[in-house]
């Protein structure tokens, strides 16, 4: 199977690091990256993108799971670009979980994290920021483990690769994601009351001890 125009360009119009680092890889592995990426990516845009369009997002998550639910009841995949969905970013994704054994509870997951940035702004315990990053980053690093055809023992550290790199998104994301009425990261034990910029800017010496610390996590 080639890549198609539409994973290609969902992919790269989404990110630029991934999508450049990913074509280093082998042929058929870079196939099926781009196939999960084109996937995550579209999820995400639904509710990333302003405004936010939640009943695109809710019947994307529909067609996926009827798509998966004909591919576990037939025990077949569809191959065709225009498959049991009719998407065929969903249907080639749904032909990745078959060929390479994902789990369903991991795009559930997934699915469950993107929702959660229909409604959720702030997160204020650790628990919940990562409850949150295990669907929107972990499980990315259990997908690629099954992709590169990694042994189980690897999935760990996959998870944690997947877990450092989301952290780092939110560090660096302060100000975007402070524009959008988000707070990924919980102000517990800080004295600090926001993370907006003109706050900020009035408790720089408090915020650095804050920065600090979520590095250290």
């Amino acid at each position: 199977m080639k890549i198609e125009e539409v994973h290609y360009q969902t992919f790269k119009s989404g990110s630029k690091t991934y999508f450049n680092s990913s074509r280093f890889f082998p042929a058929d592995v870079r196939r099926d990256v781009f196939y999960l990426y084109a996937f995550v990516r579209k999820a995400d845009n639904f509710v990333d993108e302003l405004p936010q369009d939640p009943d695109g997002f809710y019947r994307f998550c529909d067609s996926y799971r009827r798509a998966l639910e004909w591919a576990e009841h037939t025990k077949q995949a569809d191959n065709s670009a225009s498959g049991p969905s009719g998407d065929p970013i969903i249907d080639r994704f749904v032909e990745l979980h078959w060929r390479r054994g994902f789990d369903p509870a991991w795009t559930e997951a997934f699915l469950g994290s993107m929702e959660k940035d229909l409604f959720k702004k702030e997160y204020n315990s650790l628990q919940e920021t990562l409850d949150y990053i295990y669907g929107s980053a972990e499980v990315i690093g259990l997908y690629m483990s099954k992709i590169l055809k990694l042994p189980p023992e690897a999935q760990h550290a996959a998870r944690m690769l997947g877990r450092a790199m989301q952290s780092i998104n939110f560090i660096r994301d302060i100000d975007e994601d402070s524009g959008l009425g988000r707070r990924y990261l919980p102000l517990t034990d800080t004295a600090l009351s926001s993370l907006e910029y003109e706050y900020v800017k009035q408790h720089i010496a408090e915020f650095r001890r804050f920065h600090t610390a979520q590095i250290g996590l």
